[in-house]
């Protein structure tokens, strides 16, 4: 019986996650353009910090065996790599923020409102919650 039981766990574990990671990743994707966007729009020509920063990488880059060209080409496409991973990183961050806080506002139900306020049924519904997250 066990043996049968097993895989059927572990199928219900791994299909359990699909909805999660669903729910997840249209956010994720959305915020991802948000932060993009936001990032983006400091680049400009009246921010003179973001342009002696891509100067000195664009001098950096070009060791006299790149044309001028291919150094700026560089320096773009790394400043390109680092907003995306901000993007990214700020998404996340907004993610798990709106993950954590809907997972308080659950908690909070089940402990507060749910069935009789009684103390000893308090601190069996509290046990309970505690033990999901072992």
């Amino acid at each position: 019986m066990l043996a049968s039981a097993a895989p059927a766990a572990t199928l219900l574990t791994q299909t359990g996650g699909v909805p999660g990671v669903a729910a997840l990743s249209a956010p994720l994707q959305h915020r991802s353009a948000f932060h993009e966007d936001a990032l983006l729009r400091q680049l400009n020509t009246g921010n003179t910090e973001a342009i002696v920063a891509l100067g000195k990488l664009s001098g950096g880059l070009s060791d006299g065996s790149r044309r001028p060209i291919e150094a700026t080409t560089g320096a773009l496409n790394q400043l390109a790599a680092a907003i995306w991973a901000s993007a990214q990183l700020l998404a996340f961050r907004d993610c798990f923020f709106a993950t954590g806080l809907v997972c308080l506002i659950i908690m909070a139900e089940e402990l507060l409102v749910s069935g009789r306020r009684t103390r000893s049924n308090f601190t069996d519904r509290l046990k309970a919650v505690l033990t999901l997250f072992r």
